[in-house]
């Protein structure tokens, strides 16, 4: 999730209340929905929309390039923090211990 409050662009135009919350399958990454609510909702919901209808993962938004700063960016910051979060989990750390000899 990314609070409006914690965004810089977000708090310059005067638009920080609200916040981007993705509903994601765990350690795929699959996008089941989104909530997103606050100034701009209408113009992030697409790039969420088209990701779901085209079956693809947070990994695919996390890459995707993205403008900043714009209000739009809060949908790469949920895709990273979704990634971060996914770094520690424990079967993750297994399958690097066996690919990578860690």
């Amino acid at each position: 999730m990314a609070k409006y409050e914690d965004y810089g662009a977000a708090i310059a135009e005067s638009v920080d209340i609200g916040h981007v919350k993705a509903h994601v399958s765990p350690l795929l990454g699959k996008i089941i929905g989104v909530t997103i609510i606050g100034e701009g909702s209408g113009e992030m919901i697409n790039e969420w929309a088209l990701a779901m209808q085209n079956r693809l993962g947070m990994y695919h938004l996390m890459m995707q390039q993205h403008s900043f700063p714009t209000m739009g960016f809060l949908t790469k910051r949920v895709a990273e923090t979704w990634m971060m979060e996914n770094m520690e989990s424990s079967w993750l750390k297994w399958l690097c211990r066996k690919m990578f000899g860690f």
